[in-house]
């Protein structure tokens, strides 16, 4: 749990120190479920780092031995996150297989957080595939779930998917010029994130918009915000791997440069100042949410 903890608010280094001391005892044990719990772990400290054959090794041997130890609803889970990975190394086909699977395998547990991931998992690849309508459906499902107060399940977990299908319904809105409905999102995506304090997660919603501000025709408001999305990233080690960043980060950044004349010295001097503002991430956020 530390280590999940610990990953979670983006301090990777001592994850993963945590996560080797948990497995070496889990091994010596002879726990099968305790390493692929581990491992699970294992798998997402190397997808920050964007080391995806790591993570696919790591996560199809948490999935065996958790499917050994009984553990089938969690096999979703990762099953949707293993779809994740190959949509990042660009195996749509793949991933799609992978996703429906996972979301058929949650529909028949009941389980709502594996459900809600599912429908994040296949709104990822859909929109990736192009299907735009499709990835909406599922996406806007995965969000009630998570917001279902009367659901089962931990919260914090359910809030946390939620935010994610936020961020995904923000970036999509954004791909089809829908700036008000792609704000909305991406801001209750920034509530949720502050609210876990999931690190990485703020820095989403704020590249996310930046995206808004682009599309919005403010290319040094973008620039800032990209900037602070980079600043919170590096602030705690894990900067964001080009796989990650060509899926929405690059195109904004591209439209930003592009609506600044491509002078770069004012998009860095935008960014660096976004990238200052993030040392400080309450000031930075609290007017973003109307609270400052």
């Amino acid at each position: 749990m530390k280590a999940m903890f610990l990953g979670f608010t983006g301090r990777t280094a001592e994850a993963a120190a945590c996560i080797d001391d948990a497995m070496a005892r889990f091994r010596t044990v002879g726990d099968r479920w305790g390493i692929g719990v581990a491992l699970s772990e294992v798998a997402d400290i190397a997808e920050r780092r964007g080391d995806y054959d790591t993570t696919i090794a790591a996560l199809e041997e948490s999935r065996a031995l958790l499917r050994q130890s009984g553990s089938q609803p969690f096999d979703a889970f990762l099953q949707a996150r293993l779809g994740n990975v190959l949509v990042l190394q660009g195996r749509l086909d793949e991933a799609e297989k992978l996703h429906e699977e996972a979301l058929a395998a949650s529909t028949l547990s009941g389980l709502v957080p594996e459900r809600a991931m599912a429908l994040v998992s296949a709104g990822f690849s859909r929109t990736m595939a192009g299907r735009f309508d499709e990835a909406y459906d599922v996406l806007i499902e995965a969000v009630r779930l998570g917001e279902d107060d009367d659901a089962d399940g931990k919260r914090p977990r359910r809030v946390h998917i939620a935010a994610i299908a936020h961020a995904r319904l923000g970036f999509l809105a954004e791909r089809q010029e829908r700036a008000e409905q792609a704000e909305a999102h991406h801001l209750a995506c920034l509530r949720a994130m502050v609210t876990v304090r999931d690190v990485r997660g703020t820095a989403l919603a704020l590249e996310g918009l930046a995206g808004v501000a682009a599309l919005r025709g403010d290319g040094e408001r973008a620039a800032f915000l990209l900037g602070a999305g980079h600043g919170l990233r590096s602030g705690v080690g894990a900067p964001q791997p080009p796989a990650e960043r060509a899926l929405d980060v690059d195109r904004i950044e591209a439209a930003a440069r592009d609506l600044l004349g491509g002078d770069a010295e004012r998009f860095e001097q935008a960014f660096s100042a976004g990238a200052a503002a993030a040392a400080e991430p309450e000031g930075l956020v609290a007017p973003l949410l109307g609270e400052g």
